[in-house]
């Protein structure tokens, strides 16, 4: 039973774990086919069924018929959980042959004697296990029972860890749907320097010195390299609260593309995430692709003012301070008031730190306008 149980626990995380697991439960179990059903315990609304040794034409007529008329659906009701029983419901009973359910589900497919157990897991849902077997094979033995007994605990956990996983699986799809969906290219990293994710932008920027091999983000020259390896590394010891870094890469036939690189947290109070709590956020910013901030959103996410608003949009832009101060036709001094007051606001202290700041905020919020080709 050891190395059955090892197995059980050993398809919690697979995609399609539980009709593995269903399968697995006939074998312990020795039976013809075994169901095993996911409902809501307060309106009895099927969740999830999982299924081995029914074909799946049976499994579409159950569904779109047979279940109005299959009498051991409701006879758990007055059983207790956790604890397996043998159906009164056999190929013996004069009345149960006579039923359209034995004659035109059971009899086609061998069934003649059945058994069960149900258990409830946590948010109000109830897994209930159905096991069928053939008239030449006998009904279930004590034995057999007993065994199924020490396998509902099991199956319970494994249900719950199942069904964590693929609501994990859901919401790492819609968050990696929210990233391509950003105009901002982004790839985040773990704590390992493994890619977590490269959204549709950022592979759009990738190709020549820059590229992802084996997971890893890959730059070149080698000092290059040496050089988004530190800031990496110094992204994911110092924090969000820490001072960010940055640098360009040469391109050939292409304005240089400048990577910010920020420590990204990623909390949801949970035990299992669909992403690392710690994360390294690197922002890709090609000159020939607009990002367009606006200077509303800038002023109400940051608390500035509308003209402190503008200078940390057109930063985020790619601009320089020298072109922000010709496009405003303001002092220089003027501009770098600005700059102070903003870095006094928002608790930074270089422009990059604010840029790559600026950006993670929005992008998590969903601040950031529409990407166009320059």
């Amino acid at each position: 039973m050891e190395s059955d149980l090892d197995a059980l626990y050993a398809l919690a995380h697979e995609t399609d774990g539980m009709n593995q697991v269903a399968e697995l439960v006939a074998q312990i179990i020795g039976t013809r086919s075994c169901g095993i059903g996911l409902q809501d315990k307060r309106n009895y609304d099927l969740i999830g069924a999982w299924t081995s040794g029914i074909e799946d034409e049976w499994l579409l007529a159950y569904h779109n018929h047979f279940c109005h008329c299959d009498p051991t659906v409701v006879e758990h009701f007055d059983l207790p959980a956790d604890q397996a029983y043998v159906s009164a419901y056999t190929g013996d009973d004069a009345a149960f042959r006579e039923s359209e359910f034995y004659r035109g589900f059971c009899v086609p497919q061998g069934m003649y004697y059945f058994a069960g157990v149900y258990t409830e897991l946590t948010g109000n849902r109830t897994l209930r296990v159905t096991l069928q077997r053939r008239q030449d094979q006998g009904n279930f033995t004590a034995t057999e029972l007993a065994r199924l007994d020490t396998l509902t605990p099991h199956l319970r956990r494994v249900c719950e860890i199942n069904s964590r996983f693929h609501e994990l699986a859901l919401a790492r799809g819609s968050l990696l749907h929210g990233l391509n969906l950003m105009p901002q290219a982004l790839i985040l990293l773990d704590t390992k320097s493994q890619v977590v994710s490269c959204n549709l932008a950022a592979q759009a920027a990738l190709g020549g010195d820059i590229s992802i091999f084996n997971g890893h983000l890959r730059v070149r020259p080698q000092c290059k390299a040496q050089r988004l390896a530190e800031l990496v590394e110094n992204a994911i010891k110092k924090g969000a609260a820490q001072t960010d870094g940055n640098m360009k890469l040469e391109r050939d036939h292409a304005p240089p593309l400048t990577l910010l690189v920020s420590s990204f947290l990623f909390e949801t109070g949970q035990t299992l995430s669909p992403f690392p709590e710690k994360m390294v956020a690197i922002f890709l910013q090609d000159p020939r692709r607009e990002i367009r901030l606006a200077d509303a959103t800038i002023s109400t996410r940051f608390g500035l003012s509308p003209k402190e608003s503008a200078v940390v949009r057109r930063l985020c832009e790619g601009q320089t301070l020298e072109d922000i101060q010709q496009q405003a036709k303001v002092s220089m001094y003027t501009v770098r008031d600005h700059l102070k007051s903003v870095f006094r606001k928002t608790g930074t202290s270089r422009q990059a730190e604010l840029v790559a700041m600026v950006l993670k905020a929005l992008a998590v919020e969903g601040g950031l306008g529409r990407e166009s080709s320059a």
